[in-house]
C-alpha cells in the first residue's frame, strides 16, 4: 500500500506542478508569503526571545516569542502575508542553510483536510491550538515528511541535487509536512516531553479513527513549503537546531540534515471561520479553497411567487415570464459592525436547468420591506441591482452584495430584500431557506496574491547573544513554559538545561 501511495504521489506531483492536494478533495486551503525570521518559538520557548533555533515565519506578521492566544487574535493590530486575511494564524519552520549561505523560503500552501468524515467527522480546532509536525531529532524517513524537487516528484528521502529550470535558472524544492489530526482535548500546546496531538489510524477500515488518548479529531494540516532559489546542489543543505549553551556561557549553533524538517502551527482562525470550515466544507465533503469567511449567516426567510401565489417550495424556479419569482430576506448579523471585512457575497445553491448550458446571467432586484411582506409582491422592471453568472452545475454560486450591505448599514438598517428573474429563454433553479443548502451571506477579507518570488542567498552569520526581555523573571521558569519550578536559576543555566532536554526527548 505505501509503495502504491509513493508511486501515485510521484506521478501526480510531476504532472500537476507546484502544489497539489495530496490526500483528498474535502479541503480548504490558504497560501502565505514568507514574513520574517526570528530566533523565537512561542510554542516551546514562550515568553522569551533569542533562545530558539532560527525560524522562518509565515502568516501573522506580529508573531514572536511573546505571542499569546490573546495577541494572535488581536486582528486590529496585526496583519498577515496570507491570501485570506481572515487567517490570523502563524506558521513557522527552521531556517535553511546550504554551505555558508542561508536561504529564505518563498511561500507555503496549507491544506486543511479531512477524510472518511461520514464515520469520523472533524471538530473545530479550539482558539490558539498549537501543533508540531516532524521533529528536529529525526535522522531517517518519516511517513509524514516528504521532499519534492520540481520535475522529479516526491521522495521520502531528501534530494541532494535539484536541477534548475532551463528558462528561469531557478530551482524549486519543496518540503511537504503533514500535521497530526487527533487532539487530546485538554492541552492547547505541546512541550518538550509531551505531544498534545497524534495521527489517526491509517488502516483502510480505520482511516480517520483517533487513538483513545487523543480522541478529538481535527482538520489535518498538509503544509507545502516552497523554496525558489538559484542553487541546485543540496548535498550540504541543513536546517537550524536549538543553540547549545557551553560551560562558559557562549553558544554553539548546530545544524542538522533535512531529515530534521519540522513545522509549527499556532491557530489564529476566528471561531466562526473554523466552524464554517468544519460544517460547510470538510464534514460535507465540499472543497472550499481559500473562500472562507470571517463571519457568516444563513438566510432564514424566503419564498417563491408561482403563478401569482406565494409558495414555500424547497426549490424555486427562475425565468423571464414573471410567473416564477423567488424572494429572499437578508438579515445582516450584528457582528458585521465590529468585525473586519472587505467583501460580502450572497451564496445561492443554484443551477441552470440545462446541465450542459454555458454560463449566463440571471438578475436580482431590491424590493421594499413592505413589498416583500405583501401577499402579491411585484419584482421591479428596472436595471438590476445584482447579477449571478451561472452554468448548469449545482453548487453555491456567489453574488457580490458588498455595496448593498454597506449602503444598508449606513442607513442604520439591517435588512435587504431581493427578488430574482431571468432575461431570455434560459430557466434556473435555486434552493430556498428550507433546505440543506439554504442561501447564505459571507463576510470575507481576501488578501494579496501569493507569488513564487526568488529568494537570494544570504551570507550566514551566527546570531548574537539575545537581549533578555520577558514578562516574568525568566522565560524559562514561566508556568506557561516547560519549567514551572518556583526556584529561580540563572537564565544561562536554565537555557543549558532546556536545550539539553531538547536533545534528550523527541518532540
Amino acid at each position: 500500500m505505501k509503495l502504491i501511495i509513493s508511486v501515485l504521489l510521484f506521478v501526480c506531483i510531476t504532472i500537476c506542478g507546484s502544489f497539489i492536494n495530496l490526500v483528498n478533495s474535502q479541503q480548504a486551503h490558504v497560501s502565505c508569503q514568507y514574513s520574517h525570521t526570528l530566533q523565537d518559538d512561542a510554542i516551546l520557548l514562550p515568553d522569551s526571545s533569542g533562545y530558539s533555533m532560527i525560524h522562518d515565519f509565515f502568516g501573522n506578521t506580529k508573531v514572536n516569542g511573546f505571542t499569546t492566544i490573546e495577541s494572535i487574535y488581536d486582528y486590529k493590530n496585526s496583519d498577515t502575508t496570507c491570501d485570506n486575511k481572515v487567517d490570523g494564524s502563524s506558521y513557522w519552520v527552521p531556517s535553511l542553510k546550504i554551505n555558508e549561505y542561508q536561504y529564505r523560503p518563498t511561500m507555503i500552501k496549507v491544506y486543511y483536510q479531512g477524510h472518511n468524515n461520514t464515520f469520523y467527522p472533524n471538530n473545530p480546532m479550539p482558539k490558539g491550538l498549537q501543533l508540531i509536525a516532524g521533529s528536529p531529532k529525526n535522522t531517517k524517513e518519516d511517513w509524514n515528511i516528504w521532499y519534492l524537487c520540481k520535475g522529479r516528484g516526491f521522495s521520502r528521502t531528501p534530494f541532494t541535487d535539484c536541477d534548475k529550470n532551463n528558462e528561469t535558472q531557478i530551482t524549486q524544492y519543496n518540503f511537504n509536512l503533514i500535521f497530526p489530526n487527533c487532539w487530546d482535548g485538554v492541552n492547547i500546546r505541546p512541550n518538550f516531553t509531551y505531544r498534545n496531538a497524534a495521527y489517526d489510524y491509517s488502516g483502510d477500515n480505520e482511516k480517520g479513527r483517533c487513538p483513545e488518548a487523543y480522541p478529538v479529531r481535527i482538520p489535518q494540516l498538509n503544509m507545502q513549503l516552497a523554496y525558489f532559489i538559484r542553487e541546485s546542489n543540496w548535498t550540504n543543505a541543513q536546517l537550524s537546531l536549538n543553540p547549545i549553551i557551553n560551560s562558559g556561557g557562549s553558544r554553539t549553533f548546530p545544524w542538522a540534515n533535512l531529515f530534521s524538517a519540522h513545522a509549527d502551527f499556532f491557530n489564529g482562525w476566528p471561531e466562526q471561520t473554523m466552524k464554517f470550515m468544519i460544517e460547510e466544507c470538510l464534514n460535507k465533503g465540499v472543497t472550499c479553497g481559500n473562500d472562507l469567511p470571517r463571519i457568516y449567516t444563513f438566510i432564514k426567510n424566503s419564498y417563491a411567487m408561482i403563478n401569482c401565489k406565494k409558495s414555500s417550495q424547497t426549490v424555486a424556479q427562475i425565468d423571464s415570464t414573471g410567473l416564477n419569482v423567488p424572494y429572499v430576506k437578508i438579515v445582516i448579523p450584528a457582528e458585521a459592525k465590529t468585525e473586519i471585512w472587505s467583501e460580502v457575497v450572497l451564496d445561492l445553491w443554484a443551477a441552470n436547468n440545462d446541465p450542459n448550458a454555458k454560463p449566463n446571467f440571471f438578475f436580482g432586484y431590491l424590493v421594499t420591506p413592505e413589498e416583500f411582506a405583501s401577499d402579491s409582491p411585484v419584482c421591479p422592471n428596472k436595471s438590476s441591482d445584482v447579477q449571478l453568472y451561472i452554468d448548469g452545475q449545482w453548487g453555491y454560486h456567489s453574488i457580490n452584495v458588498t455595496q448593498l450591505v454597506i449602503n444598508t448599514m449606513k442607513n442604520n438598517q439591517n435588512e435587504i430584500h431581493l427578488c430574482f428573474t431571468a432575461d431570455g429563454p434560459s430557466t434556473y433553479s435555486m434552493q430556498t431557506a428550507n433546505t440543506d443548502h439554504p442561501p447564505r451571506l459571507l463576510f470575507k477579507h481576501p488578501g494579496a496574491e501569493v507569488n513564487e518570488n526568488v529568494q537570494e542567498a544570504i551570507l550566514y552569520r551566527p546570531p548574537t547573544d539575545p537581549l533578555m526581555t520577558s514578562t516574568t523573571s525568566d522565560p524559562l521558569t514561566s508556568t506557561t513554559g516547560f519549567n514551572s519550578c518556583s526556584t529561580h536559576l540563572p537564565s544561562i543555566l536554565l537555557s543549558f538545561i532546556m536545550i539539553t532536554i531538547t536533545f534528550m526527548f523527541l518532540l
